[in-house]
């Protein structure tokens, strides 16, 4: 409700009493387009009641210094504003300002609610924490009583992954093979040696030489 502010889009944000419920969620007529996307029926809580709900997407991240891009993904019917860590991030068909009972200014046709939307986030990848984060999104309906409503939401990330080397303590020999779907190559050994000094002109002398 209104008493919340923003303060629900945060990360730190104590949401235990939410209710947890498979995504996506809201409602549609029986055979409608939308009815294959809904996973969570809230038509008795929020239809004729409501113009819309906040929603919450937790995950945990720990790379965020290595963010080169990021893409947010959002099927709505009818609107929503997105928020990255209380940082909003994209909005559509949406009122400016918004309150916690406002409706949609704009409404979808199902063809382009089903296609949802993608909106480039890249500018906001400083907004991404180590840790936990939270994809929290204001869904709207077009009319309080409407006969369909929907909000599917989740972000693209684009990192940099750097592999944590293997550090070795003793000489080994390691065998190791490449997958390629469902395909192994050839095995390869490979030894090393720890703790020794290589061998160089200085320290290597050819003491007996077998030849036929």
């Amino acid at each position: 409700d209104g008493s919340l502010g923003l303060r629900w889009t945060q990360a730190d944000f104590d949401a235990s009493s939410w209710t947890q419920a498979p995504t996506g969620v809201g409602w549609e007529t029986n055979g409608g387009a939308l009815e294959p996307l809904i996973k969570t029926n809230i038509s008795a809580q929020l239809r004729s009641i409501n113009g819309g709900a906040y929603f919450r997407w937790e995950f945990d991240f720990n790379n965020a210094d290595a963010v080169n891009a990021a893409t947010l993904n959002v099927q709505s019917d009818d609107g929503f504003i997105a928020y990255l860590n209380g940082i909003e991030i994209g909005r559509l068909n949406a009122p400016n300002p918004a309150a916690w009972n406002s409706n949609a200014d704009g409404s979808e046709s199902d063809n382009a609610v089903v296609a949802g939307v993608q909106i480039d986030v890249s500018a906001n990848k400083d907004g991404f924490r180590n840790g936990t984060n939270v994809l929290a999104i204001h869904a709207m309906n077009s009319s309080t009583g409407g006969s369909d409503f929907l909000i599917r939401a989740g972000l693209d990330i684009n990192e940099t992954i750097v592999p944590n080397p293997l550090v070795l303590n003793e000489s080994q020999t390691f065998t190791a093979r490449v997958r390629v779907g469902d395909f192994w190559g050839a095995p390869v050994v490979q030894s090393y040696a720890v703790g020794t000094t290589p061998a160089t002109a200085a320290n290597l002398m050819v003491s007996e030489i077998m030849y036929h």
